[in-house]
């Protein structure tokens, strides 16, 4: 990839994670692998208005997903990963990042039955 392949795409990502839904759910698959319906129920918004942001997302080289039967699983694509932005990303403080990952984590221990 050429230089200025490497800046368009850099301020694409940037364009496109600008939008504080959009960098939550960035933040949130930072970690880990999700589904559509986990980040929809940590971030308490309709299914329609997630797969929406998802979806633009994807197109813009961010996430990339992985269907498991009827199930979408969203994460980080190699290309955004190997970015500055990770950094910014992983390192951004924010009450709604902290209480989206306590929220995760609420979720996850309901699911292991404890």
């Amino acid at each position: 990839m050429s230089e200025s392949e490497q800046i368009k795409l850099l301020a694409e990502q940037l364009k496109i994670i600008g939008d504080p839904v959009r960098l939550r759910i960035v933040r949130l698959l930072a970690s880990r692998e999700l589904s559509v319906g986990d980040i929809t129920k940590v971030l308490d918004l309709p299914q329609p208005t997630v797969s929406r942001k998802l979806a633009e997302l994807r197109r813009a080289g961010v996430l990339k997903d992985n269907r498991r039967g009827k199930k979408i699983f969203y994460s980080w694509t190699t290309r955004f990963g190997h970015t500055e932005l990770r950094g910014v990303v992983m390192t951004a403080k924010a009450r709604e990042f902290t209480s989206d990952l306590k929220t995760l984590e609420q979720i996850n221990l309901l699911r292991k039955g404890r």
